[in-house]
């Protein structure tokens, strides 16, 4: 495994990097200061998933990319939520497994759950407090889903599933709701849970310092005044709800 991803690391620069396995092709490309992934079936050469990552993101998270193209590639190694004790976990736990596995790193969220396979923290799911929404019932709360992931390198199946499954136990939330890029296949998960998509909301631009991996937003741009930024546009965000 670690000469995949070694092979992968020093490839990315590169374009049209081809890779085949599971009777798939892995097509990258780099565009607009981003890294793009085609998979296609090799049998129908039918466009089966795709997915954008920023490029600033392989010098300040190289390790969290790796595991997510390893997820994509179907290098994973796997683990039954059913062969998991499911319990809860604090704060510091989730934020410290959020930081090292999470893209966006933690979220500093009020509940938080966890699986734990031979003793270790593999897969970890946040929420907020329940919220009052004006079309809910006045006993009825709404909770947001603010972070799930895995272990790096590790697919846990069924974990989701069973990780919401102890919010509805314990909160009995009226609706779960949680946001996920807008791009092919993203949120797959999600709507096999019975989540529907309500809404589509359109990205911000955001700034990165290509030396520092520094992230600006745009009224920040004046203040800094940095000749090094480029402007990465991440794809919409789907607004996901399971209602209860």
């Amino acid at each position: 495994m670690d000469k995949v991803i070694k092979h992968i690391y020093s490839d990315l620069n590169k374009n049209g990097i081809i890779y085949r396995n599971h009777n798939n092709i892995h097509i990258f490309s780099k565009e607009n200061n981003s890294f793009n992934l085609f998979i296609y079936k090799t049998q129908h050469n039918e466009k089966i998933d795709d997915f954008q990552l920023p490029q600033y993101a392989l010098n300040a998270s190289p390790n969290k990319l790796m595991w997510i193209i390893l997820n994509k590639l179907n290098c994973n190694k796997k683990i039954y939520a059913r062969n998991c004790v499911l319990k809860k976990i604090s704060k510091n736990e989730a934020n410290t497994f959020y930081n090292k596995f999470h893209l966006l790193n933690s979220a500093n969220s009020p509940i938080n759950y966890g699986l734990i396979y031979d003793r270790e923290l593999v897969a970890a799911c946040s929420f907020s407090k329940g919220r009052k929404m004006n079309r809910l019932k006045d006993n009825e709360r709404s909770f947001e889903l603010t972070r799930f992931c895995s272990k790096g390198n590790t697919t846990v199946v069924g974990g989701l599933s069973k990780l919401i499954s102890l919010c509805i136990h314990e909160k009995k939330p009226k609706e779960i709701m949680t946001y996920v890029e807008h791009q092919k296949n993203n949120g797959k998960a999600f709507l096999n849970l019975n989540f529907k998509i309500v809404d589509i909301k359109l990205a911000r631009p955001y700034y990165v310092d290509m030396n520092t991996n520094a992230r600006y937003k745009k009224n920040e741009i004046e203040l800094c005044k940095n000749p090094n930024l480029i402007q990465i546009t991440p794809p919409n965000n789907v607004k996901l709800l399971l209602t209860l």
